[in-house]
Order: structure tokens, then C-alpha cells, then sequence
């Protein structure tokens, strides 16, 4: 079963057609048949009391690299312009957008930015790559629209991640999270993210009245072709989003949590607003 939405999933698109745009150039390069996160800097002066409207990503369709996905920071201390090695981003980085095969760019609507952090120094770019082949590592690009005009709704986006057991050798396994608002809010999309061993994801809204509701559900999971859903959604305090995943393990070895695609994640990246009021609270 694809993707299914007992709530409106039909958000109208966003306009960021006014919102200037600062390109950033990436060509990230690894050895031969391995795979490694790579990081760029850039300086991000022009984000001094800005938020972000739109990301645009141009990847190499003809590349010996690939580009599993790539993820946009803020940073308030200094980094590296890279390429530099990196294996997680540094304390109080914050995401602004995540792109992966399939799903595509963040175009808000007009009346829409995503809050950036007071005193961010540095855009940083994180690169998960993999490199089967001989041959050139082709070019790629991240356009990145800010407006400096206040906005209507300033948003931000958030992640709630479930626990990854370690999955058994010929095993199914399952984990879930629940994450409680504590204001209301209203949200506008949602990016399901699991690795190989994926075989289903969902997201449920729990309202704090008992009503429930699917958010999104993938199955099968197909690595190779994430997508970001749209949503057109108003939680109040109180109600939970219950992030569920499902794995099958057809190896002979266990397969671990962690970073590499081959080890696995469950973890669903979302967009709302005001940010204030976001983003939920995993329940310990």
C-alpha cells in the first residue's frame, strides 16, 4: 500500500517566486565503493534577520557519486567551507530542509518563512554519498531563498525519531514514539525517513479526545524514492503524533542503528508553524 491520508493531504504550493536566492556549489568527491557524509560551509550574513521561503537543490543526474540525501544547517559558531568529513553536525546546529530522492524542494507559502536561528554565522550543507563506480563527481547546487520582509506565519521545521531496536538476522522488528504538543500549532508537511531494511513507516495523529487519524503511511518502503508529503493540519495541546516503523531484516547479520544506509533510522521530519509552539515532546 502506498500512501495513504485520512486527513487533507492537498496543501496548496507555495509562491517563493520573490524570495532573493543565494546558490551554493557542491561537488563532493569519495573513494571508490565507499560511501561518507561530507560538509560544506558558507557564510550567511545575508540570513542577519531573514527567514528561509525556499531551498532548491540541483543534483548531478550524471555523477559516479551519489547523493543519498543532503541536509541544510544553521550554525552560530564557526565551520569549515569543506568539503570537510563529517559524522553528525555540531551543537545547536539546527535543520532547516532535508532532500532526498523524491522529495524534491521547500517552496513555502507567501505568507510563510521558516525561522532562522539570532546569530546564525554559517549555512551548512551535509552530504550523504555513496560512490559505486569509477568516473567524475558531478556538480551540484542548493539555491536558498530568504526573505527579510516579517512574515504572516514564522515556522520551523522538526524531527521526531523513534528508537531503532537492533534487528534480528531474518527478523521483522518493529518501534514507535509518541510526541505530545503543548500549544497548538498547524502543520504543513511531513518527511517519512527509513533505510534499506525499511519496509513500512506511519505517522498517526492522536487527538487528546481519543479521535485518531493517519497522517501518512508508506508501505512498501522504498529507499530509493522518499518523499515529503504535504499536510494541511491544526493540532491543539494536548494531541500526539505516534511515529511508527517497521523493518525486515533479510540478512544473516543484525542490522544496528546508526548513520550509514546500512544501518537504519525511523525518523519523521516535519514543517509547521508558529514556531514558538513547536516542536512536540517525546514521551520518556
Amino acid at each position: 500500500m502506498a500512501l495513504s491520508c485520512a486527513i487533507a493531504c492537498s496543501a496548496q504550493p507555495g509562491d517563493s517566486s520573490s524570495a532573493p536566492t543565494t546558490t551554493y556549489e557542491l561537488r563532493p568527491d569519495i573513494p571508490i565503493g565507499t560511501e561518507d557524509y561530507i560538509c560544506y560551509g558558507f557564510d550567511a550574513e545575508i540570513a542577519e534577520n531573514a527567514s528561509l521561503r525556499a531551498v532548491h537543490w540541483t543534483v548531478p543526474s550524471a555523477s559516479a557519486v551519489l547523493w543519498h540525501h543532503a541536509t541544510l544547517y544553521t550554525v552560530t559558531e564557526a565551520f569549515p567551507d569543506g568539503p570537510a568529513p563529517c559524522d553528525g553536525m555540531p551543537p545547536g546546529s539546527i535543520s532547516l530542509h532535508v532532500w532526498t530522492p523524491g522529495s524534491g524542494d521547500l517552496v513555502l507559502p507567501a505568507d510563510v518563512g521558516l525561522a532562522l536561528p539570532r546569530g546564525t554565522r554559517r549555512f551548512v550543507i551535509e552530504l550523504h554519498v555513496m560512490r559505486l563506480q569509477d568516473g567524475p563527481a558531478g556538480a551540484g547546487s542548493v539555491a536558498v531563498g530568504l526573505q527579510t520582509d516579517p512574515v504572516v506565519n514564522l515556522g520551523t521545521f522538526f524531527g521526531i525519531s523513534a528508537p531503532v531496536p537492533a534487528i534480528r538476522p531474518q527478523m521483522n522488528e518493529t518501534s514507535s514514539t509518541i510526541c505530545t504538543f503543548s500549544q497548538s500549532a498547524h502543520l504543513w508537511s511531513i518527511w517519512p525517513h527509513m533505510h534499506r531494511a525499511g519496509h513500512a513507516i506511519e505517522a498517526t495523529l492522536l487527538r487528546s479526545g481519543g479521535e485518531h487519524s493517519t497522517l501518512v503511511h508508506v508501505e512498501p518502503w522504498n529507499f530509493s524514492a522518499q518523499r515529503t508529503y504535504p499536510l494541511d493540519v491544526d493540532v491543539s495541546a494536548g494531541d500526539s503524533i505516534e511515529s511508527q516503523c517497521w523493518w525486515t531484516n533479510t540478512t544473516d547479520t543484525y542490522v544496528l542503528p546508526g548513520l550509514k544506509s546500512s544501518d537504519e533510522m525511523c525518523n519523521q521530519g516535519l514543517v509547521g508553524w508558529p514556531a514558538a509552539a513547536l516542536p512536540c515532546v517525546i514521551s520518556p
